[in-house]
């Protein structure tokens, strides 16, 4: 195993780490305008964005609860 001492990747100085807190907030936006568009999408449309995004609009059809993200996070 490497350690990259240039990031602080596996160092750990005790407290000092623990002082160190990211601010997240996420945000719970409104999908139904992207949602219908994706509905309205030909299938060569869908298959198109398929091969060049991935399995990016599955995404959409996830019912997502912010409360448990954020804990995650």
């Amino acid at each position: 195993m490497e350690i990259n001492r240039e990031s602080g990747v596996g160092e750990h100085s005790g407290s000092e780490s623990l002082k160190k807190k990211q601010s997240i907030r996420a945000k719970e936006g409104n999908l139904t305008y992207l949602r219908e568009l994706v509905g309205k999408m030909k299938t060569i449309q869908r298959n198109s964005f398929r091969r060049k995004y991935g399995n990016l609009l599955n995404l959409l059809e996830i019912d997502t609860q912010v409360p448990a993200v954020t804990a995650l996070l």
